[in-house]
């Protein structure tokens, strides 16, 4: 049996429609602020989608809702690539205005041709467009944090495969043309129609799971973990240090990250035993607390790395404060008799630099102790901007 196009049509729409409201009621039920809201927008831009090609199919004359249909389906496969941003904590201005001006050249590209433009004006644009932004999303769902959830990988395959499934349209469509018997046969709208109504079930399955996964880990933000030297566990101190880095932003104040590592402490245990390796450990740790600035929090970033967040009033005063620091540290393994001296790597990265980005922080904080530890001349290394 086949079906007319109109009916494959509107039982793609009764899908994507059912999807998207049990999803928007989701949202607004649960009080959504994060990654849901921006994936709720995205399957009001398919309900959009699929609305104006039902339109398409009956009307004689649809050149406008072609338009409006190519420039929501850009927006939605847009708007699920922003909300794998927001989802990992990289949301911005620049992104959000690159997916809105896709879907208005998508919509353009249609209004341009007029009434004589035909049922495929603007294909080529809306196909490409749609095809980036999955290509983007696939890409931006494997990054941390959302690349570490499992069901993150279903998220992938329907965004991967939508994009080379329009790599595909877009590609026949230039060489055969709509009427080519590969492209209507299989990429055709028919074929359009199945695709986006398996990926619409898969979708919002995963992104569902996924927003309540992320906002249950929001609901314990209060429960924070500390040991009894003062030192936060690593996810407590990435949780405190994505809040303040957020809130510098909003006033424009400069946050710096200092990471404390001791590289040799394996050779330290094996030439002096364990009892004295524990000894330097938890000599370093307190230290580090007791010589950070006053308005500063500390957390673990692994065994032998500590990462210290504090305000500065510039590169140079954080650059001093690592090296107080540092020194502080040193002086007391001297006063204290220890046997060995342990060498520190010291990097320190900056919101002017890295961003305001408690991820880009860390990750940078740590690049830099890792190249303060392998230089001989070298105590404390800032963090360049990339």
């Amino acid at each position: 049996m086949t079906l007319d196009l109109f009916t494959l049509t509107l039982m793609t729409a009764l899908v994507v429609f059912t999807s998207g409201i049990v999803f928007l009621l989701e949202t607004l039920l649960r009080r959504d602020h994060g990654a849901g809201r921006v994936w709720a927008l995205a399957f009001l831009g398919g309900m959009l989608t699929t609305l104006s090609y039902l339109i398409w199919t009956v009307l004689p004359d649809p050149w406008v809702a072609i338009a409006v249909g190519n420039g929501a389906l850009v927006a939605s496969a847009g708007l699920l690539w922003l909300g794998c941003r927001v989802y990992n904590g990289r949301g911005g201005l620049l992104p959000a205005s690159c997916v809105a001006a896709s879907a208005l050249v998508a919509a353009a590209a249609v209004l341009l041709g007029g009434p004589d433009g035909g049922d495929w004006a603007g294909a080529t644009v809306m196909f490409l467009g749609t095809a980036a932004f999955g290509v983007f999303g696939a890409m931006e769902s494997r990054t941390a944090p959302m690349g570490k959830v499992p069901i993150s990988m279903s998220l992938t395959i329907v965004l991967a495969a939508a994009a080379a499934f329009y790599i595909a349209r877009a590609v026949l469509f230039i060489g055969e043309g709509p009427s080519g018997q590969v492209f209507s046969t299989w990429l055709g709208s028919h074929a359009t129609g199945i695709l986006t109504t398996v990926m619409t079930i898969v979708s919002v399955v995963t992104v569902s799971t996924l927003r309540a996964g992320q906002l249950e880990r929001e609901e314990h933000t209060g429960s924070l973990s500390m040991a009894h030297d003062g030192v936060l566990s690593g996810s407590s101190f990435e949780r405190i240090l994505t809040g303040t880095v957020k809130s510098a932003r909003k006033r424009s104040e400069l946050v710096a990250v200092l990471a404390l590592t001791i590289e040799d402490m394996a050779q330290i245990r094996s030439a002096f035993g364990r009892a004295e390796q524990e000894e330097l450990t938890a000599q370093w740790r307190a230290g580090v607390r007791r010589y950070s600035p006053t308005f500063s929090f500390a957390g673990d970033d692994g065994p032998f790395t500590v990462m210290v967040c504090f305000p500065a009033t510039s590169v140079g005063d954080a650059r001093r404060t690592a090296s107080l620091v540092h020194r502080q540290l040193l002086d007391d393994f001297a006063d204290a008799g220890s046997v060995v001296i342990p060498m520190m790597g010291v990097g320190v990265a900056l919101t002017s630099s890295a961003g305001y980005d408690g991820a880009a922080l860390m990750n940078a904080a740590r690049a830099a102790a890792a190249a303060s530890a392998a230089s001989s001349d070298t105590s404390v290394v800032i963090a360049e901007a990339h």
